[in-house]
C-alpha cells in the first residue's frame, strides 16, 4: 500500500501507520492526516499452562509476520513485561492472520500469540490465559491512520476534508447505542462471521478504543520509531512531527464539528 502511494496509484489510504516511517527515511511526501487508533489494541494470549508473562521465556510467540504491525505489538508487549527476545530466548513465529494465529495457539503450534481483543476473549472462554490485556494498560501505538501525499493535499484539500468528516460521521453512527444491532449485523455480514458473539465483542472494543477526535498519534509513532530504528538506524533520523499534517482535524475541532456530529 505504501509503495503504491509513493508510485501515485493510490492517492489516500486507510491504514499505513508504521509503514510511513520506513518510507520516510529518504525524502518522502507522505503525510499522516488522522489516527483513529493511537493505542495498543492487541492482547497477549497464552495456552492454559502458562499463567504469567515470565513463563514466556524460551517459548514460541505467534505473530502475523516479521516486520508488520503485529510484530511491533509483540515487541512492545515484551518490553512492557520486562522481557527480551534474545536474553529470554523467545521465538517470534509468523503464523498468519487472526484466525490462523488463534488456530495455531489452540493446536499447540505456538505457546502464546498476539491476538486482538475480540478473539482473545473467545480464547479466554476456552481456558486460555490473557497475560496482557490492552484495556488495562496504555501503550501508545499507531494503528488505523489516514495517510496521503503532499501533492494530493495541495490539489484535493476539499475532498480530503469531506472524506475525514465522513469517517467521523461513520464513527458517530457506530458508537450511538441505538445503532448497535445494525452495526453488529453489518460486521457479521462483511466479515462473514458464523456467529454474532465475536462481532458484538469486537463492536464494544471498537467503541472503547476508537479516537473521537482522531488527531495524528505522535506518541504512538514515536514509540514505533524507537523499535524500528533498532532494525534500521536511519528510521531514527526521521522527524515524526514533519510527517504529520493535522490541519484538517484541527479545523474540524475548532469549528465544533465533533461536538455537533456526536451530539446528533
Amino acid at each position: 500500500m505504501i509503495a503504491a502511494m509513493k508510485a501515485g496509484t493510490i492517492p489516500i489510504a486507510y491504514g499505513g501507520g508504521s509503514g510511513i516511517l520506513g518510507a520516510s527515511v529518504t525524502e518522502s511526501d507522505l503525510r499522516v492526516l488522522a489516527t483513529f487508533t493511537g493505542r495498543m489494541t492487541n492482547n497477549v494470549v497464552a495456552r492454559p499452562g502458562i499463567k504469567s508473562p515470565k513463563e514466556l521465556r524460551s517459548k514460541i510467540l505467534g505473530i502475523q509476520g516479521i516486520g508488520g504491525t503485529n510484530w511491533l505489538a509483540a515487541l512492545l508487549w515484551l518490553e512492557h513485561f520486562g522481557l527480551d527476545l534474545r536474553r529470554d530466548n523467545i521465538i517470534l513465529q509468523g503464523t498468519g492472520e487472526q484466525v490462523v494465529r488463534s488456530q495455531a495457539l489452540e493446536s499447540g503450534k505456538v505457546d502464546a500469540a498476539i491476538i486482538d481483543m475480540a478473539f482473545s476473549k473467545k480464547l479466554e472462554q476456552r481456558g486460555f490465559n490473557v497475560l496482557g490485556d490492552s484495556q488495562q494498560v496504555n501503550i501508545p501505538f499507531t494503528g488505523v491512520d489516514i495517510v496521503t501525499t503532499r501533492g494530493f493535499i495541495a490539489g484535493q484539500s476539499l475532498l480530503i476534508e469531506n472524506l475525514l468528516k465522513a469517517l467521523v460521521e461513520s464513527l458517530a453512527y457506530l458508537i450511538a447505542p441505538k445503532n448497535q444491532a445494525a452495526v453488529i449485523e453489518l460486521i457479521v455480514k462483511k466479515l462473514r462471521l458464523k456467529e454474532s458473539v465475536t462481532a458484538e465483542e469486537g463492536y464494544h472494543d471498537a467503541v472503547r478504543t476508537m479516537a473521537r477526535k482522531p488527531y495524528p498519534a505522535l506518541d504512538g509513532m514515536r514509540n514505533v520509531q524507537r523499535l524500528l530504528k533498532t532494525q534500521n538506524p536511519r528510521i531514527g533520523e526521521v522527524k515524526v512531527e514533519e510527517i504529520v499534517d493535522d490541519r484538517f482535524i484541527r479545523k474540524m475541532d475548532e469549528s465544533g464539528f465533533f461536538e455537533h456530529t456526536y451530539g446528533k
